[in-house]
């Protein structure tokens, strides 16, 4: 039968090939891959490809391979739907493609969180939203008549109603009371104090205070630079101009009125507290610095170049930069390092950080906050949440200089804790608001809604409370915690988002430490009553600014001496505000793409969704911004190459895992209470023990069972801190004690017989440090608190916050009666006399140092000047009485600190010089006059 077919194709071919065209022409060759098997060919399957059985030369293939997209079924799929296109069940590896669902473990476009479950109430609800803040209604308020306050003006302390941000809650009605020392005294529904100030504001929002975590105070006398399309991979690109780069050259020398100026924009922005590696006193806590307006926590160690490579030295590989890295070493004992790190998007700025990852620089500790931290991949961040490391991110600056950022979402998922800093004014924001502003632009366009308004906020509150160490005083509305306070308008934008996306205008009411110093005029006139605080219209509505008893100055003054200076406020997009969208798209003066980098121009598309320049079907986040960087070698940060991005991957570093496990970075404790509710965020106490009441959890209270709340500190005595009984850098309070002489610089204060607390002159005064004191001799204090401190050998009290409690010009005690030897440096009683009036009798300049104005008596014993300058000056065999004053030590050596001339008793006078020698009376004269001179007998006094 098969036979028989054959010959009748055979017989039509012989007669096909005897007939003859009509033309005459000549017949057409066949082609392989026509579907007809021509001369020469063995099979022609209709086409031309590889792997179905037939070759792309029509002869048999031995063995056709599977190939994914062909329509087979075949070993190692799961599928085959004929194409190699994704997104229609069947994906381009022939694998059965799950519809995105909540759940899931990766985080689709709509979704803010997805952990792999449908619980609720475990951070990411049932629908893939965050969970939200537990809300309390407190009860409605009487609305006002005009703004956003009213005040009903009182006495000690000060109530304040409105919506309050409370660490976990939104209080609706809810109070925050003050008490007279500046602390917050109670949070919630019921806070009452009888014949408080009382603030009503019940459309206004209550948020702790912001706290800049990163600026340069130093370069506030700039303006914004004059944007360009040029982007950089490194900050010494733009330092130095490396690789043909354009360099900005911005000086930092700005004047103390300047960076008051800067300071005061930060201000009028609801910021109480900078680390800006320069200061000034008044206005802003400079956390990194001793002007904490009483503060008196360990100041940050702020640093911008821990390579030690301001030279511009950029490595790929290995730490030799410098000889003298910061060392792991180096802050061991600090409480708070903010080093710049990754700085740019290239290979050099991502070996900044494995070089201080690594022994002996090894700076990847709890203390530790990455500032920028822009290049950097996922598995850094991982390094960076298991050592407890925090990141203060600063996206305008990072936008503007580098097109990109750091990788946010990427970093919170993995449980770094995140705070936001400005960085300074050339490339970054005039102030917190406005970057939060591209904060939450970012967050909105380019990372799909990833972080809530409340997490926004918290960078700028509990979170950069927490990184600059500072989170047991300030950063929440909590019990105890001073009262750094701001009041926003929330009439359009309700509680978080009332900070999040506030105008200038809508700072109603700026507090540090329950001194009022901003907000809107009515309501700062009738808190500080008859004070005057200067005028200011801003964007319509009317402002006070309280400078005077601040900065020593009022606002026209200030005006003056900053001369032409960026102002400090604007109502609309500030002038040449630096950009906060994400571009590199630059051919001059060096080319955008570097090492296979995405050029994009960050407008998102149909196309591109993220704006980042990669088409959606290409990207392995196609949400969430996420360009190919320099760093990246031609492809996409995938940490775990499971084909989803490292910006939308819900478990970065976990291949296929929908259950990350990550640290929360708001407990870091690890007790089970965030920090802004903790009473003792930097200790374990999961029972929240709290003996004495002021909002300190006992665990890291001093003193458990003495309440001391916010920054006072643990009440003791003077003999407690000079014994040796007080540790070094226990914060303490003392209370009552008399003020015994006085200098520019400090005072001493001393335990009087009668005081109950007496107990001998022995450890009885201390010296506190305190500029620009107003105290004077004879008054009685009372030290909130102060840190003891040992200065060069010296037990004293330092970073003190004062009040004079009575002036009325007591006497001292009587001065101790000492041998001047028991007194002298390392003399036998010179410890347990420092500090203390003290007398010497029967003494005799012995050694003069004139240098130093001061001069020698028996004993060895040093008389200075600090307090008093002898005049006239001794010269060697004067005799003293009695020399009184304070015992001190300065310079390695114990010496006695007069207080004034009443202080040092001269002794009987002496005969200075008699002559001249050769004088001479006639024999039996008397009365008469020497020859050939006058005889004249001069005495010391």
């Amino acid at each position: 039968m098969r036979f028989a077919r054959l010959m009748a194709v055979l017989v039509g071919l012989v007669f096909w090939n005897g007939c003859g065209d009509d033309d005459g022409g000549d017949t057409p060759a066949g082609v392989c891959g026509d579907g007809v098997v021509d001369a020469g060919e063995v099979c022609d399957d209709g086409n031309t490809a590889e792997g179905d059985g037939c070759s792309p030369t029509c002869h048999p293939e031995e063995a056709p391979r599977p190939r994914c997209g062909d329509g087979a079924l075949d070993a190692g799929e799961a599928c085959d739907d004929g194409n190699a296109d994704g997104g229609d069940g069947c994906s381009a590896e022939c694998e059965i493609e799950v519809p995105p669902r909540c759940g899931d473990g990766v985080v689709d476009p709509g979704e803010q969180c997805d952990d792999g479950n449908v619980a609720a109430a475990d951070g990411c609800e049932v629908d893939c939203t965050k969970s939200k803040l537990l809300e309390i209604a407190c009860g409605e308020l009487p609305p006002v008549a005009h703004g956003t306050c009213e005040v009903v003006p009182g006495a000690g302390a000060t109530l304040i109603q409105g919506v309050v941000l409370a660490p976990g809650a939104v209080y609706r009605g809810g109070r925050v009371l003050v008490d007279e020392r500046g602390t917050i005294a109670c949070v919630g529904c019921d806070c009452e104090a009888a014949g408080a100030t009382v603030i009503t504001c019940p459309r206004g929002v209550i948020s702790p205070s912001l706290i800049n975590t990163h600026d340069h105070l130093t370069f506030t006398q700039n303006s914004p630079y004059t944007p360009t399309e040029e982007r950089y991979e490194h900050r010494h690109d733009w330092r130095t101009g490396r690789d043909d780069h354009t360099r900005i050259d911005t000086p930092g020398s700005a004047t103390q009125a300047q960076i008051r100026w800067g300071e005061l924009r930060f201000l009028m922005g609801g910021a109480t507290s900078i680390v800006g590696s320069g200061s000034a006193t008044g206005l802003l806590r400079n956390l990194d610095r001793g002007d904490q307006e009483g503060l008196a926590q360990k100041s940050v160690l702020f640093d911008t170049f821990p390579l030690r490579d301001s030279s511009g030295r950029e490595l790929v590989s290995g730490c030799g930069y410098s000889n003298d890295m910061v060392r792991g070493e180096d802050i061991e004992g600090e409480a708070a390092y903010c080093p710049h790190v990754a700085e740019g998007i290239e290979a050099s700025a991502r070996n900044e950080f494995v070089c201080l990852q690594t022994a002996p620089n090894d700076v990847l500790k709890p203390q530790s906050a990455y500032i920028h931290g822009i290049g950097l991949t996922a598995p850094d961040y991982a390094a960076m949440a298991e050592n407890g490391t925090a990141l203060i991110w600063s996206p305008r600056s990072n936008i503007t200089l580098y097109g990109d950022t750091a990788v946010v979402t990427a970093a919170a998922r993995l449980g770094v804790q995140i705070a936001l800093g400005t960085d300074w004014i050339a490339t970054g924001s005039m102030n917190l608001l406005r970057e939060l502003r591209c904060a939450a632009a970012l967050n909105e366009v380019y990372y799909d809604g990833f972080f809530t308004d409340e997490e926004l906020w918290r960078m700028v509150t509990g979170s950069a409370a927490s990184v600059t160490a500072t989170d047991e005083v300030i950063g929440a509305l909590s019990l105890g915690k001073v009262a750094d306070v701001a009041v926003f308008n929330g009439a359009e934008r309700a509680d978080h988002r009332a900070i999040v996306a506030a105008d200038p205008e809508d700072v109603v009411l700026v507090m540090r430490g329950g001194k009022v110093l901003y907000g809107d005029a009515a309501v700062v006139a009738a808190v500080r009553g008859a004070e005057v605080c200067d005028e200011l219209d801003v964007c319509g509505v009317a402002k006070q600014v309280c400078l005077q008893d601040e900065i020593g100055m009022g606002l026209e003054q200030l005006e003056r001496e900053v001369g032409e200076i960026y102002p400090p406020f604007f109502c609309d997009e500030p002038e040449r505000e630096p950009l906060c969208t994400p571009s590199r798209a630059a051919t001059a003066p060096v080319n955008a793409s570097v090492n296979g980098s995405t050029v994009y121009t960050g407008q998102p598309t149909d196309e591109d969704l993220d704006g980042d320049g990669i088409e959606n079907g290409a990207d392995n986040c196609p949400s969430v911004f996420n360009p190919i960087r320099p760093l990246d070698d031609g492809a996409q940060a995938d940490g775990d190459g499971d084909g989803e991005g490292d910006a939308c991957d819900a478990c970065p570093v976990d291949a296929g895992s929908t259950l990350c496990s990550a640290p929360n970075p708001h407990d870091g404790d690890g007790d089970g209470v965030e920090s802004g509710a903790d009473n003792c965020p930097s200790l374990e106490n999961p029972d929240q023990a709290d003996m004495d009441g002021d909002g300190k959890g006992d665990p890291c209270d001093l003193c458990p069972a003495d309440a001391n709340l916010g920054v006072q500190g643990c009440p003791v005595s003077i003999y407690d801190i000079k014994d040796g009984t007080v540790a070094e850098g226990m914060v303490v309070a003392l209370e009552n004690v008399l003020v015994t002489a006085k200098h520019a610089s400090g005072f001493f204060v001393q335990v009087k017989p009668g005081d109950p607390e007496y107990a001998g002159p022995a450890y009885s005064g201390v010296y506190v440090y305190s500029p620009e004191n107003a105290v004077v001799a004879g008054d009685r204090v009372r030290i909130a608190s102060a840190a003891v401190t040992n200065f060069y050998g010296q037990i004293q009290l330092g970073s003190a916050v004062v009040e004079v409690i009575a002036s009325q010009g007591e006497a001292a005690p009587a001065p101790e009666p000492v041998a001047p030897a028991d007194i002298a440096t390392r003399g036998p009683r010179a410890a347990e006399l420092e500090g203390v009036l003290v007398e010497v009798a029967d003494v005799r300049v012995t050694g003069l140092e004139t240098m130093y104005n001061e001069f020698f008596v028996t004993g060895d014993l040093r008389v200075n000047d600090l307090l008093y300058l002898a005049d006239p000056f001794p010269v060697v065999g004067d005799r003293f009485a009695s020399i009184r004053g304070i015992l001190d030590f300065r310079n390695d050596n114990s010496k006695i600190e007069p207080r004034s001339a009443e202080d040092l008793v001269p002794g009987p006078p002496r005969l200075a010089a008699f002559g001249p020698a050769a004088s001479f009376v006639y024999a039996g004269q008397t009365g008469a006059q020497t020859v050939p001179a006058p005889l004249e007998v001069t005495l010391s006094r």
